[in-house]
């Protein structure tokens, strides 16, 4: 499998990063309308939002963004099973809690991991709160126009681990680290800010 480093400019935040998150080639096509998938409608219909995206260093990154004009997703509450529809204007955040891990199938003394967030939470402005399983596919990786110019973010990420000196990124050995804590360049959180629209 062939993983390409994707340079994250972070200029607009002057950032000193050990490296970069590895975009792992995850698939961005339409996901299934099984249950716990996410999905978008009205594809081709979109929308200009500015955002601030909160990224594992706790620096973040102000600019705008292209968001579907509808968004669906499952969630689950008493046992049951709901659709939801909600449209950008509706968003206040969402967070990623935790990550599940990947190993690339290569035995080595050092494993490359892949990480995909697996606990997100999304609010609303109204303050209401809904746990998915799954970021939106248009998530995982998003261009974003600030005031330095474009570059790309993500909220997937790749790290190595070797057991004696613990996480090529991180400062640790807990094989365990990531499965709540981000890469430094990767984005745990966007806080939605307002849609541009046109007149």
């Amino acid at each position: 499998m062939v993983f390409i480093l994707s340079v994250v400019a972070l200029a607009a935040n002057d950032l000193s990063l050990p490296s970069y998150p590895i975009d792992p080639g995850y698939p961005q096509g339409p996901q299934s309308n099984e249950s716990g998938k996410n999905q978008t409608t009205a594809a081709g219909a979109t929308v200009k939002v500015e955002i601030i995206a909160v990224l594992g260093t706790t620096d973040e990154v102000r600019g705008y963004i292209i968001l579907p004009e509808k968004i669906f997703f499952k969630h689950y509450k008493n046992g049951l099973v709901y659709d939801k529809n909600i449209t950008p204007d509706d968003l206040q955040s969402i967070s990623i809690l935790e990550y599940v891990k990947s190993d690339d199938g290569k035995k080595s003394k050092e494993i490359f991991y892949q990480f995909e967030p697996s606990a997100v939470e999304i609010k609303l402005k109204d303050n209401t709160s809904y746990r998915i399983n799954k970021i939106f596919s248009f998530l995982k990786s998003f261009v974003i126009d600030t005031s330095n110019g474009r570059t790309k973010l993500y909220t997937i990420f790749g790290d190595s681990y070797e057991k004696s000196r613990g996480w090529r990124d991180a400062e640790s050995k807990d094989p365990e680290y990531h499965k709540n804590r981000p890469h430094p360049a990767s984005v745990k959180k966007i806080i939605f800010l307002r849609v541009e629209r046109q007149d």
